[in-house]
């Protein structure tokens, strides 16, 4: 997309866009090995206000649930579960 786009417009030097939290979502579940019947609870992570670092974050804590309860991948209750982890406050803060 972004070729054509330059391909299109030769005097164009940058390409700013943003993405909408459908797209974000679709490509985290391609990179991530997240289950794609998934994708609702990332979208609604980020029309919470997960940042895409966090969300990250999240996926990469969800993994790691996964591969303690022995799922071959990543389904929407490793990603709750690791989606309120993450809103815990750190021990740093409590005390």
């Amino acid at each position: 997309l972004h070729l054509a786009m330059y391909a299109s417009r030769p005097k164009a030097q940058a390409i700013i866009h943003l993405h909408g939290s459908q797209s974000v979502a679709l490509s985290l579940l391609a990179i991530t090995g997240v289950d794609p019947q998934a994708q609702p609870l990332l979208v609604g992570l980020l029309q919470l206000g997960f940042s895409q670092r966090a969300l990250h974050a999240v996926i990469r804590v969800a993994q790691s649930i996964a591969d303690m309860l022995g799922l071959e991948r990543v389904d929407d209750r490793c990603l709750a579960l690791a989606s309120q982890l993450r809103r815990l406050p750190s021990f740093e803060q409590a005390c």
